[in-house]
């Protein structure tokens, strides 16, 4: 009931200009003497709120509080034994409330209130009617004149009526009810269609006698006045009367005052007319009477054509704009009352006319309603499970007026959303129908149009090709392998019999298929066949395949192809050929069928490789149709492959076999000529056999898919892709000069990939040009065209072009101007097709890279362990190198980085290496490292360091177990970490760097980092010492006595900021050198260094800037907390050199750098007294106010401005650690705080005490646990506070 009241109110919408509506304060209730016993809860009154919200679910929930409510209070007033009032004081105020809140305009109020108020009614039947009756005219019917009075009164009748009440209700009641909606509606004209509808409502709970006696006197006058002054409100009435009253309303009723006994006669269609478009007043809803109008039409199939075509298709479609709304509307309301045959009716000619019209222009008045009504057709269709219906609907849109290409036409997705909703049954009858349209090549049985043919037949091919591959359709397994079938039939062979009863053969083309038609069936044959080979496997019964592609009983679909096609060329008699097959040819085709079935004998036992050389002879089998010549071959030699990787091992090879390739490189190059076409179906085979082979491939194999990708490398010979480089300087020099390319330098790919090669100068190009056997022969024609008359018969005639010399020196002016104009115009469209020919050279190249690339993808999601993938970093790094180089080849250069970074360079399960192997793995890396030197970017150089931390890591190998067991919590894994670090200095260094040359790493590092550090044209980027540093701490310290020089003598100041940086990260790692004289010996260095930096600042020899400034700082910082408090290490003057800089105007102008200088002096154990930088002054002294001008505060907000001093104040002394460019500050800032905040609460007694040394813990970057710490703290406080003693006194 709450559903169906909510949904009759939300329809009802109103029409008419929006007015300032009468406020009525909905929220104040008169209780009308009634006293609440109890206050109602504050819950419940916010519901009242709720039920005004424009979402339907929050106002559905807050009417379903409020009415649970009241019914509890009723229950309790029903216990107290009180029949007067007979509700709740409750309910009596609630009533009153929502009564006031139908003339609010607030959101969905009149929705909500009357939604409530219906529900109340209907829930609590001791509520009287006539004490709501008495509160709408009381509250709402003094202001009549108020529009949103009226409303509210309306809404008010409307939710008595709806709550079912009338039915028990005494006929005063009812007469009440009826007299005040029928003067509401005749008061206001925008009142009608809600009144009449609520009128309505009451018929359905009224006796008849009930009526005749007391309502039908009142609408005795309304209904007897005839179609003279008919509105569509009267009429309404009138069939609501006799439908729910017919002894009242009987046809002698009908005949007496409307002429006819049936009020539908045809008589009376054109009145009737003019009441379906007066109720266009309603826009943009459908008037009621139009739905009782379609009700009864509708199941009058022999009236239906009739009213159909006389209404919509006559007075509707040609009427005005709002009336031709009507006409769609009518169609939508229409459509799920017809059967299939009366669905054809009506989508007449006139509305489909329309309907595309509006669909063409988008600009036209009723574009949105056409593309409404296309939505609804498609939701139609999907929602109707008759396929007569769903073909009728889509049979419409096809037909004339239609067209097959509705979509095209319209620009929408009409027609695939309609077929998309299709049932099984209704699929498969529309794919006959469009093989129908195929084969006769028009959609109807009108006389076929020339050029029509070509057209249809295209059609219908791309249809039935859409069908196959829409995953949302139920398709057979059976009616997927008759529609490639028929697609395969139609390309190849030409029927000469017909076969009856055959689903594929039955029926021959009406006119011969031309060639393009053959062509386009081959084409999309294989877009089919492709989209079967991809597609999840039916539920097999027999043995199952590891590859895709494969139907129920295990087979593939291209099998079963196969022997149809055999069928076929058998039966000579009934279909020829389209290609001619010589016995030579039916010899290889029958080979390669036993070879199949050889193949599949091996696959049923478990063989994996057999299936996949049964997969890709069965395709290539296939393509024998289209290019036999180059087929035949290579079946010839994928067979003799197939038995060497099947026989078993031998000891010895016969003489000569030695010299013979591997026959998995022979595949290798047959799936590289297979990707060298640009077929989808041959590129998904290509990949599936490659997956299967793979795991046998060899190094010449790989090499063979390398050399394609990176041709500058490869040496000539057959099988490998030559491609011609095209400098950058060429080409714009090229985009100037007039070039020409005939005949033999246009450039096509063939099918081992080899798109040619050509490495000539401009003027072998230009004697090339001159020649006559390589100019093109339509070129030719051309320009005898324009020379006309000038031009000579023979070009190789001497005595003709004599006397075209003598007839073009004839020639005038004017003449040699024009021709000198149409031979330009000839040259610069030659000079535009030779450029765009090279282009599309280069582009066929690149995709076809791009799909060689996919196999080393393959490569290496299936042998990530093969020690062959290590032979792919130094190509792939080289290759995105060159392809960087190249405009045309920048996706193939991502691809190919993607495939290097996000694959190669990140396998976990990486090969195994032996010591032998580490030679060659350490040539790669200094091989690499090299490409660094010459990089364009920092981004071919983060490349590089990737690569040489995947071959270190391979080196190196898996000396460490499997992550820690999920069981473990991260303290324990905390403090395993923390006991790895501290044995880490007495473990053996080959544990850590395994087959790892450290001397030759490091050298090449070294003098990587010398390029790097001292020329200013570098091209190597701080990234590659950065990832080693990060990855390989024992490596990284061997770069540390470099770095520390380079503090000072680096070439540029953003060098020796990166030396800095570089030291800060190598001190963050937590690991130390295992001997501790080289860690002794860094620490004095680097401590000297830093000193000398800040000395000479102090001094005003260097000039440094404060961003390295801060980074020796805080390299400085890092080398202390290093230290762990042995301050001794560090050089005797560091201090006072700290403290002189710190005194310096560069310093104090920063608060970062005078933050960092008061650290490193705490955890030196020197006591600070520096000056405030300059900004902190200007800040401390903006806080300062004269007493007076100080605004007295509260006790709350003093304790507020208390917090806040004393935050900027740990912020200040925190500085220096919350600003850090590397990212480090803020998590040693959060570090910071956290430790302080435990220790103050832990221990306040040795607060003061130990408060040197809980900053110094507190600064530290180690992750100790505070126990730990705890227990050292009176050794370490001890240490500290001597150490200061013996610096000073140095």
């Amino acid at each position: 009931m709450l559903n169906w009241a909510l949904h009759t109110s939300d329809c009802l919408l109103l029409r008419g200009p929006k007015l300032n509506m009468a406020s009525v304060d909905e929220h104040m209730a008169d209780s009308s003497g009634s006293k609440l016993h109890r206050p109602i809860r504050k819950e419940v009154l916010d519901l009242f709120w709720e039920i005004a919200e424009h979402q339907d679910k929050r106002r559905l929930d807050a009417v379903r509080g409020i009415v649970a409510e009241l019914k509890k209070t009723q229950d309790e007033h029903k216990a107290t034994g009180k029949t007067v009032p007979p509700y709740s004081p409750e309910i009596g105020y609630a009533l009153t409330r929502l009564v006031h809140g139908l003339a609010s305009s607030r959101k969905a109020a009149r929705q909500g209130f009357s939604t409530a108020l219906c529900e109340l009614l209907h829930e609590v039947p001791a509520i009287p009617l006539e004490d709501v009756l008495q509160l709408i005219q009381k509250d709402l019917q003094v202001a009549r004149e108020e529009r949103g009075a009226m409303f509210g009164e309306l809404f008010g009748y409307l939710a008595v009526v709806q709550s079912g009440r009338l039915a028990d209700c005494p006929a005063e009641t009812v007469v009440s009810v009826f007299t005040s909606l029928h003067s509401l509606r005749k008061h206001k004209p925008y009142l009608q269609h809600i009144g009449v509808q609520a009128i309505a409502q009451m018929f359905d709970q009224l006796s008849e006698e009930t009526f005749t006696v007391h309502l039908f006197p009142l609408l005795r006058e309304e209904l007897q006045k005839g179609w003279n002054t008919c509105t569509p409100e009267t009429l309404f009435l009138l069939l609501k009367v006799q439908e729910n009253f017919p002894g009242v309303v009987d046809k002698t009723f009908l005949k007496k005052h409307w002429g006819y006994r049936d009020i539908f006669r045809k008589e009376n269609l054109e009145a009737l007319g003019q009441v379906i478009m007066a109720s266009a007043t309603a826009h943009p809803n459908f008037h009621a009477v139009c739905v009782l109008i379609l009700t009864s039409i509708c199941k009058d199939k022999a009236h239906f054509p009739i009213f159909w075509d006389k209404i919509v298709n006559v007075t509707l479609c040609t009427a005005s704009h709002e009336r031709k709304l009507l006409a769609f509307k009518f169609l939508e309301h229409a459509l799920p009352l017809l059967d299939a045959g009366q669905i054809s009716q009506a989508m007449s000619p006139s509305l489909l006319k329309m309907l595309i019209n509006n669909l063409v222009y988008p600009d036209s008045f009723h574009s949105a309603a056409a593309k409404q009504l296309c939505q609804f057709l498609a939701r139609f269709v999907k929602s109707c499970s008759e396929a007569d219906r769903q073909l009728a609907v889509l049979m419409s849109l096809l037909h004339k007026p239609g067209t097959i290409h509705f979509d095209s036409v319209t620009k929408t997705q009409t027609v695939a959303s309609i077929v998309s909703g299709l049932n099984a049954e209704a699929v498969l009858r529309y794919a006959e129908w469009l093989k129908k349209v195929f084969l006769t090549g028009t959609d109807s049985d009108e006389e076929i149009k020339e050029g029509s043919i070509e057209s249809h037949r295209r059609w219908a091919s791309n249809q039935l090709v859409h069908v196959v591959k829409n995953p949302s359709l139920v398709r057979t397994e059976q009616w997927l392998l008759d529609t490639t079938k028929f697609l395969f039939l139609h390309a190849f062979f030409k029927i000469r019999k017909p076969i009856a009863g055959d689903a594929v053969c039955d029926k021959s083309p009406a006119f011969e298929l031309s060639p393009e038609s053959t062509k386009l069936a081959a084409q999309h044959f294989n877009s089919v066949l492709s989209t079967l080979g991809t597609m999840p496997s039916f539920k097999q019964e027999g043995a199952k395949h590891s590859l895709p592609g494969t139907r129920s009983n295990g087979d593939f679909w291209v099998y079963s192809l196969v022997q149809f096609a055999n069928s076929l060329l058998s039966d000579q008699d009934r279909f020829q050929p389209l290609v001619q097959f010589p016995e030579e040819l039916m010899e290889s085709w029958s080979e390669m069928l036993s070879n199949v079935e050889a193949m599949r004998k091996k696959a049923a036992k478990g063989c994996k490789v057999s299936e996949s050389f049964q997969l890709l002879t069965l395709n290539l089998g296939i393509q024998m149709f289209t290019d036999a010549d180059q087929v035949e071959e290579v079946l010839s030699e994928l067979h003799t492959c197939y038995e060497k990787a099947t026989e078993k091992r031998r000891k010895s090879l016969k003489k000569g076999e030695e010299d013979e390739p591997h026959w998995v490189e022979v595949v290798v190059e047959i799936l590289l000529s297979l990707l060298s076409r640009p077929s989808h179906l041959l590129r998904s085979v290509v990949d599936n056999v490659f997956r299967v082979v793979c795991p046998q491939i060899t190094r010449k194999g790989l090499q063979l898919i390398l050399d394609v990708l990176d041709p500058g490398r490869e040496e000539e010979g057959e099988g490998h892709v030559m491609v011609e480089d095209f400098d950058e300087d060429e080409e714009e020099m090229g985009d100037e000069e007039d070039e020409e390319l005939g005949e033999g330098e246009k450039k096509e790919l063939k099918p081992n990939g080899d798109l040619g090669s050509e490495e000539e100068s401009d003027s072998d190009d230009e004697e090339e040009e001159e020649e006559g056997p390589n100019v093109d022969e339509e070129f030719k024609a051309k320009i005898k065209e324009a020379l006309g008359k000038a031009a000579a018969p023979h070009d190789d005639d001497d005595d003709d072009a004599s006397s075209t010399a003598s007839d073009e020196s004839n020639l005038s002016d004017s003449a040699m101007m024009k021709l000198d104009e149409s031979l330009s115009k000839i040259f610069r469209a030659q000079r535009k097709s030779a450029k765009a020919t090279k282009k599309e050279a280069k582009r066929l190249m690149t995709d076809f890279k791009q799909r060689v690339t996919d196999l080393l993808d393959i490569f290496l999601r299936k042998q990530p362990s093969n020690p062959l993938v290590l032979e792919l970093v130094e190509p792939l790094l080289r290759i995105v190198q060159d392809s960087l180089r190249k405009s045309e080849e920048h996706s193939l250069a991502e691809k190919v980085a993607g495939l290097y970074r996000n694959k190669l360079c990140k396998i976990k399960e990486y090969p195994v290496l032996e010591r032998p192997d580490s030679e060659g793995l350490h040539a790669v890396l200094s091989n690499i490292v090299q490409v660094a030197y010459m990089a364009p970017s920092v981004y071919l150089v983060s490349l590089v360091s990737a690569g040489c931390l995947f071959l270190l890591r391979v080196l190196r190998g898996k000396t460490s177990p499997a992550e820690p067991s999920p069981v473990k919590t991260r303290a324990k894994r905390k403090k395993e970490k923390q006991t790895e670090d501290k044995s880490s200095a007495s473990e053996d260094p080959d544990l850590k760097t395994g087959y790892i040359d450290v001397q030759k790493v490091v050298e090449l590092y070294r003098s990587a980092l010398e390029n790097f550090m001292t020329r200013r044209d570098s091209h190597i980027h701080a990234v590659l010492f950065e990832d080693l540093v990060q990855h390989f701490p024992v490596l990284g310290w061997e770069l540390a006595e470099p770095l520390t020089g380079y503090i000072t003598t680096g070439v540029q100041i953003y060098r020796r900021t990166q030396a800095c940086h570089l030291l800060l990260r190598l001190m963050n790692t937590h690991q130390k050198p295992a001997d501790p004289r080289l860690w002794a010996s860094f620490v004095s260095g680097l401590s000297e260094k830093v000193g000398e930096v800040l000395h000479g600042v102090s001094q005003g020899v260097t000039e440094a800037k404060p961003k390295f400034l801060q980074e020796v700082l805080r390299t400085l910082q890092a080398l202390i907390k290093a230290v762990e408090g042995d301050c001794k290490m560090l050089n005797a003057q560091l201090v006072d050199a700290v403290e002189h800089f710190s005194q310096q105007e560069v310093a104090t102008r920063s608060s970062v750098i005078t933050g960092l200088c008061k650290n490193c002096l705490k955890l030196m154990g020197h006591s600070t007294n520096l000056p405030t930088s300059k900004k902190a002054k200007k800040r401390k002294s903006s806080d300062r106010q004269a007493p007076e001008d100080q605004p007295e505060e509260t006790p709350s907000k003093k304790t507020k401005n208390s917090k806040q001093r004393e935050e900027r104040t740990t912020d200040k002394d925190n500085l220096s650690i919350t600003v850090n460019n590397n990212g480090h500050g803020h998590a040693d800032a959060m570090k910071q705080k956290k430790h302080k905040r435990k220790h103050d609460q832990s221990n306040k007694e040795t607060k003061e005490a130990n408060k040197t040394v809980q900053q110094n813990l507190t600064s530290s970057n180690v992750g100790q646990n505070l126990e730990n710490k705890a227990s050292k703290k009176k050794q370490k406080f001890t240490k500290v506070r001597n150490k200061p003693q013996s610096v000073t006194g140095n």
